[in-house]
């Protein structure tokens, strides 16, 4: 499941994972912009 913009990301953690059993607690983080550099990741 992919959001496409902040709003549709809270709809769907409000909608679908919220909602499960279990589920007692939900965080996100929003990357807005990947830089590539010449680290063991990059």
């Amino acid at each position: 499941m992919c959001a496409q913009t902040p709003d549709a990301l809270r709809d769907i953690v409000l909608d679908h994972l919220a909602v499960l059993p279990g589920v007692v607690h939900a965080e996100t983080s929003l990357i807005y912009e990947r830089v590539r550099g010449s680290g063991p990741l990059g």
